[in-house]
């Protein structure tokens, strides 16, 4: 399996684009992946990174350290890529499972981690023409609090949709996509109005706020918050 992924984004005024490339060797039935590379690349910036499945232990090495990291895998242990889960269609399609947590091995952080999977329901889709019977899950990463809700085709078990964090979306299209990339304003995601004219902002000595946050990457208490 071979993913490119490139995006055009500004904030601040200012513009960087970030081209992501992914490799995985995945057995086809089990989906279960042998060996993956990943190559981020943005401005003069490059990491890479790779990892290889040898038994039961996982093999981590990346431009970023000269260590490697090595981690035993549990047999139960799932081994995910980006576009094929056949083991979600087994639990959830097939055996017709309403939640269920794996042991997941996080190809980004080089370590075990637990998710949990719950089935949301069933979603007729046309995509590029095709029509399609789709299984929605929501996907929650218990270290890191992060929620996906996922759209996977029930006979194939590959991935049709993707909904992530600030209402990002991707689906299945064709080649004619590239043609239509535009540049993504992350201001507002930053950047919050709030009606008030602010003569001089470096006189402001404190400031209260009263918002609803959903962070993502980590898991947040009112007690943890620090400013």
């Amino acid at each position: 399996l071979n993913q490119n992924t490139f995006t055009m984004q500004s904030a601040l005024g200012s513009e960087f684009n970030t081209e992501l490339k992914l490799t995985y060797h995945i057995d086809p039935v089990t989906g279960r992946f042998s060996y993956h590379d990943s190559k981020v690349t943005q401005g003069p910036i490059e990491l890479d990174s790779a990892i290889h499945i040898e038994e039961n232990t996982a093999r981590f090495t990346s431009t970023m350290s000269d260590e490697e990291i090595t981690t035993v895998l549990p047999p139960e242990v799932i081994l995910e890529n980006t576009v094929f889960f056949p083991h979600l269609k087994k639990d959830f399609v097939d055996h017709n499972l309403e939640k269920k947590t794996y042991q997941i091995y996080e190809v980004r952080e080089a370590e075990l981690q637990e998710m949990t999977y719950t089935k949301v329901g069933m979603e007729k889709l046309e995509l590029i023409g095709i029509p399609f019977n789709a299984l929605i899950l929501d996907k929650l990463n218990h270290k890191t609090g992060l929620k996906v809700r996922l759209w996977l085709d029930t006979q194939t078990a590959y991935l049709l949709k993707a909904l992530v964090p600030n209402s990002r979306m991707s689906y299945l299209t064709d080649s004619t996509v590239v043609k239509k990339i535009k540049v993504v304003n992350l201001d507002e995601n930053i950047i919050v109005k709030v009606d008030v004219a602010i003569g001089d902002i470096q006189a402001i000595s404190y400031m209260k706020v009263k918002a609803t946050l959903e962070p993502t990457g980590l898991w947040v208490t009112p007690e943890s918050l620090t400013i």
